[in-house]
């Protein structure tokens, strides 16, 4: 699921993610704590949103524009967990152009799933991997 692309789309993609990511703190009164970018083998960039009630991780999927948020930080290696409603500023996203994904979205089976519009490798990724939601499809560490 993670093409590694870095040409000017991609970058233009992070650029897009990091400035939702500020907005949306600033409009909130809250910071970004962290901004980690993804390696060769994570599908994903996570920004850590911290607010006088709580953080919340927001998660970019590196190859689509979608984002999802979750109250845990990603431990390298293990499936993304505690996906969460949308916090106040997801709208921000929304308007910069990434589809929110909701834990009911990310939380349906595998074997629910539309898998027709995969690009050629992924159907060999989830032969091997056996991801069991979709959150596990879009969020993962696969090489």
């Amino acid at each position: 699921m993670n093409t590694g692309a870095q040409g000017p789309h991609r970058q233009a993609e992070l650029r897009r993610f990091r400035t939702a990511c500020f907005e949306a703190a600033r409009r909130t009164g809250a910071r970004v704590d962290s901004l980690d970018l993804p390696g060769v083998v994570r599908s994903f960039e996570a920004a850590s949103i911290t607010s006088p009630t709580g953080s919340v991780v927001a998660l970019h999927h590196t190859d689509r524009p979608i984002v999802a948020f979750t109250g845990t930080p990603p431990v390298a290696g293990r499936p993304v967990s505690d996906f969460m409603d949308s916090p106040p500023y997801a709208d921000v996203f929304e308007a910069y152009g990434f589809q929110v994904l909701t834990p009911a979205v990310l939380n349906t089976p595998v074997a629910a799933l539309d898998l027709t519009e995969l690009t050629p490798i992924e159907p060999t990724d989830l032969r091997y991997w056996r991801p069991d939601v979709l959150g596990d499809v879009l969020f993962n560490w696969w090489d």
